[in-house]
């Protein structure tokens, strides 16, 4: 039986009486519009859980890879706790799911509570969803300034105004488009909804026509807006992609060991086997060969000592020594799991540039153990 079936018996019952209809048409057309919302919210559900998730394993990987501090991992539980109240939401409404045999009238108001509970998670999405997310953004992106100018007044002035607004324009789309998607699809359907709910639990009176009401409800003719079963596939095909082609980009430009990290949340690497000091000027060892340094990752070397000097005061050798990658972080230049490093050959004189040199722990470890050493010969 189609849509035109349904208005036909509708339409039978005006010259009665009383409201006679085909029920039972009726229900299986309403049953199968009620397992088609179903479809059409699982699978929007889903695909925002499941890139919830996805996103969690992602950034967790972002953030090891890349040194990040530990403000980074505050997304991990924004993530996960926008995920489970979604599941949390689901579970709900699990628990009044339509039964075979439901009456026409109580699967009217079931799809009025489907839809109904749909409409509540879009319209307060700013709460669960959005500010979630965006909160441990900014917090992150303050800490990460402020690791760069070592002040929190300073930090405020050096946030990246572009990727603040980046992340609310994206945000803002995303808000923009849900609010549309309610307004235009969820709203009408459930007052079509309602519409037909009223007219089927009040009592005609004489003189009223329920055709008059029903044949104009655009329920009945409204198309699916069910996705086809390998949409699903191919949504998760395209963010499988994204999340390697991100994973492969920092491999490519160079993020960092996995392994390794101080309780800070900075790698303990070095790309030196060996530090000395002639007066105030660092002399390094790579290769077995001596060098006079000038810069790494083109960053004069004049600047990274005068902000370790700024920064760590009377141990400014030491952290230069032992603790590059956090220095470098501060100054807000972390460097990847290699550097450039221009140096001057202490035996030639000649200046040159050497290009991925690797950041080791064990060359860390190395100066680490050879500062001891001269401590305790001291």
């Amino acid at each position: 039986m189609n849509a035109d079936d349904y208005q036909k018996a509708w339409q039978s019952s005006s010259a009665q009486p009383q409201m006679t209809v085909d029920s039972k048409a009726l229900l299986r057309f309403l049953e199968q519009n009620q397992r088609g919302m179903q479809a059409e919210m699982r699978f929007d559900e889903s695909s925002m859980i499941g890139t919830l998730l996805l996103m969690v394993v992602l950034w967790v990987y972002l953030g090891l890879t890349t040194g990040s501090p530990w403000t980074w991992y505050l997304m991990v539980p924004a993530m996960l706790g926008s995920a489970g109240f979604m599941l949390f939401s689901r579970r709900v409404q699990q628990k009044s799911q339509p039964e075979p045999g439901d009456s026409l009238v109580q699967c009217t108001r079931e799809s009025l509570e489907m839809l109904d509970r749909q409409i509540w998670l879009r319209r307060n999405q700013l709460w669960w969803y959005e500010l979630p997310m965006v909160i441990p953004i900014f917090i992150t992106m303050a800490h990460i300034a402020y690791l760069k100018t070592g002040s929190w007044w300073e930090a405020l002035f050096d946030v990246n105004s572009v990727v603040i607004l980046m992340f609310i324009l994206i945000f803002g789309l995303v808000h923009y488009v849900t609010q549309r998607v309610q307004r235009t699809h969820y709203e009408p359907k459930r007052r079509e909804l309602a519409e037909l709910l009223a007219t089927l639990t009040e009592e005609p009176s004489d003189g009223d026509s329920p055709v008059k009401t029903l044949e104009n409800l655009p329920l009945f003719t409204r198309p699916s807006c069910v996705p086809p079963r390998w949409t699903m596939f191919v949504y998760w095909a395209i963010m499988i992609a994204v999340c390697l082609g991100i994973v492969y980009a920092v491999d490519v430009t160079g993020g960092r060991p996995l392994e390794h990290h101080r309780e800070d949340g900075f790698a303990k690497l070095s790309p030196f086997t060996a530090v000395r000091w002639n007066e105030d000027r660092p002399e390094v060892e790579i290769n077995r060969q001596w060098y006079q340094l000038r810069a790494v990752n083109d960053l004069p070397i004049e600047r990274i000592l005068e902000f370790s000097k700024a920064t760590f005061e009377n141990r400014w050798q030491m952290r230069f020594e032992e603790d590059l990658v956090e220095l470098l972080s501060r100054m807000g230049h972390p460097p990847a799991k290699t550097v450039s490093l221009t140096v001057k050959s202490l035996s030639s004189g000649e200046v040159r540039t050497l290009k991925n040199v690797p950041m080791t722990h064990a060359n860390r470890t190395a100066i680490k153990t050879a500062a001891e050493q001269r401590k305790q010969e001291n």
